[in-house]
């Protein structure tokens, strides 16, 4: 290995090692973001480009607590989202009452949960093989109310 070549490589080790500490300095992060944020930076930009999924059917959603465009119910209730061609669909919500909202996580296995409070609004994204939606109410003894967006009519 010639001189040069030597200066080289650990002018890259020097410089690897500079980024790592600065890394570490840093920090990576305190792990309590916020789900419901928008991303930046490239995955923000390739969400625009890609576009929001379209709005699940009305008519692929059924619950025993769905009455219109309205689930109430004490405790707890199960929302089923039929499978579907379309893909990946979302269904918007708005929550009367603090309710928190699991799933399936689209293309995946893994189960997600968010708390709900009450006047906020929700997305909950379903892949092309549906599932079911759980709502359960943050207070045991209330009767809990979630309204589905106008758009999920179509």
């Amino acid at each position: 290995m010639t001189t040069k070549q030597k200066i080289v490589v650990i002018a890259v080790f020097v410089l690897l090692a500079l980024l790592y500490v600065g890394a570490v300095a840093n920090g990576g992060g305190s792990g309590q973001g916020d789900a419901s944020k928008r991303p930046g930076g490239i995955v923000g930009w390739l969400g625009d480009l890609v576009g929001s999924p379209p709005d699940a059917k009305r008519a692929d959603l059924s619950a025993p607590c769905l009455t219109a465009n309205t689930l109430s119910f004490k405790g707890s209730c199960t929302m089923t989202v039929a499978k579907s061609d379309d893909g990946t669909r979302q269904i918007k919500l708005h929550a009367d009452d603090a309710v928190s909202v699991g799933s399936r996580a689209a293309q995946s296995k893994d189960t997600i949960t968010q708390d709900v409070n009450a006047g906020d609004d929700v997305t909950v994204t379903v892949d092309g093989d549906g599932g079911g939606v759980i709502f359960t109410c943050k207070d045991s003894k209330a009767t809990c109310t979630v309204t589905l967006s106008p758009a999920e009519e179509s």
